[in-house]
C-alpha cells in the first residue's frame, strides 16, 4: 500500500466496522495516541495503546456504541514516511445522538508500508464515549 492510501484504508475500516482490516495495517509493537492528550478511555498505564493488543482494546472501546461512521478527508500531505490528513469524523451513537470532529491524523510507516504510530490531533467533546 502506498503511504497516501494509508488514512482512507484506516478510516474506511473503522466505518465498514472491520477490525481485522483496521489491525493489519499496524506493526506488531505499534503506538496509537488518539486523541493526544488526555482522554476519558486511556488505560491506566498511559495515554497511548502500545501493541496489537491494546489497539485492539481500544478499537473496542471506542467502537462499542457506535451505529455508523463515516467519514471525509479534506487534504493530506505526504513527508517522508510519514502523511497527515485532515478529516471530518461522523458518528451516530446507538442512542441516536451524532458526533462530529474535525481531526489531523498523523500516521508514520515503515519501509513496508505499515502503521508504525497515529496522533490523532482534535477535540473529544461530544464525540466518543
Amino acid at each position: 500500500m502506498e503511504i497516501a492510501d494509508v488514512p482512507t484504508a484506516s478510516l474506511a475500516a473503522v466505518r465498514d466496522g472491520d477490525k481485522e482490516a483496521w489491525l493489519a495495517l499496524f506493526t506488531e509493537d505499534a503506538v496509537v495516541e488518539d486523541p493526544v492528550g488526555s482522554a476519558p478511555w486511556d488505560t491506566p498505564l498511559g495515554q497511548e495503546q502500545t501493541g496489537k493488543e491494546a489497539i485492539g482494546w481500544y478499537w473496542d472501546a471506542f467502537t462499542k456504541h457506535q451505529q455508523s461512521f463515516d467519514f471525509e478527508i479534506h487534504f493530506q500531505a505526504v513527508a517522508g514516511l510519514e502523511v497527515a490528513a485532515h478529516a471530518t469524523l461522523r458518528t451516530v451513537f446507538d442512542d441516536g445522538t451524532e458526533g462530529t470532529v474535525q481531526c489531523i491524523n498523523i500516521y508514520t510507516v515503515d519501509n513496508q508500508g505499515l502503521v508504525t504510530s497515529l496522533r490523532s490531533y482534535r477535540n473529544v467533546t461530544g464525540h466518543g464515549r
